[in-house]
């Protein structure tokens, strides 16, 4: 099955000509669509779903009894693996579906960024972009926790950093005993880059809002951070002023 330009190719596995009940299902932000018809047996046949059905994020053809018969995720998918010393995989054979994304070409959304770190206790902690349809149409900062065993212990994913207006272009993780520090970088309407505080559950710390390391005319660059006996510190870049070359390092901790 080939999915483009909204529309499902369904080529058989032998050509004679017979007619088959076909039905195309496609999930997305608009809801649910069904689109079913008689279809022969040709090796060309194809069925559209709505140009305006927009988000897509599973495509699956069903035959007349209604079993799906192949499926395709169209939204990006995140995915993780966990690797034995020897290179065996630990988790899924495939990998381990870590979030489905809302991201896709057909809404004008990309993948722009990841990062993850062991969590300490064998398993880890992901943060990436996707957009939660909480305020806006901007980029947004999810976190997952994966559990040693692979097990997804955040639900659907934590959600970081929301509500802001624009696009959030980075994420990077600190890690202590499964809990994160996540700080989020963006440059809308200004530079701004702001430190938030997960716990072990994935529920916040600190403020919704985080704490603000940075902002203003100037550019402030992500951050780098660790935990050193429970204490985190974090180093990040500023510049001087606005239209300057010259940098500052600037650390703190907390």
């Amino acid at each position: 099955m080939n999915v483009e330009r909204k529309a499902v190719e369904v080529k058989w596995d032998a050509g004679d000509g017979s007619v088959e009940t076909v039905t195309v299902y496609a999930q997305g932000d608009d809801g649910e669509w069904h689109n079913t018809r008689e279809m022969p047996n040709d090796g060309k046949a194809a069925v559209s779903y709505p140009a305006s059905f927009s988000g897509t994020s599973l495509v699956e053809v069903r035959d007349g009894d209604g079993n799906v018969v192949d499926s395709v995720p169209v939204s990006i998918r995140m995915e993780a693996q966990r690797f034995a010393p020897d290179g065996a995989a630990l988790w899924s054979p495939g990998g381990l579906l870590v979030h489905q994304t809302k991201l896709a070409e057909d809404n004008g959304h990309s993948f722009q960024f990841y990062d993850v770190v062991p969590d300490g206790l064998g398993g880890a902690i992901l943060a990436f972009n996707d957009w939660t349809q909480l305020a806006d149409q901007a980029m947004d900062v999810v976190a997952q926790r994966v559990g040693a065993d692979g097990r997804l212990l955040w639900g659907d994913g934590a959600i970081v950093a929301a509500h802001a207006g624009h696009e959030q272009h980075d994420a990077t993780i600190a890690t202590c005993a499964g809990c994160a520090a996540v700080a989020v970088f963006s440059d809308a309407p200004h530079s701004r880059l702001v430190l938030y505080m997960l716990g072990a559950d994935g529920r916040h710390l600190w403020p919704d809002s985080g704490i603000e390391l940075g902002s203003g005319g100037g550019l402030t660059f992500g951050a780098e951070g660790a935990f050193d006996n429970g204490v985190l510190r974090v180093a990040w870049t500023r510049q001087l002023e606005a239209e300057s070359q010259e940098f500052d390092v600037v650390r703190a901790r907390f």
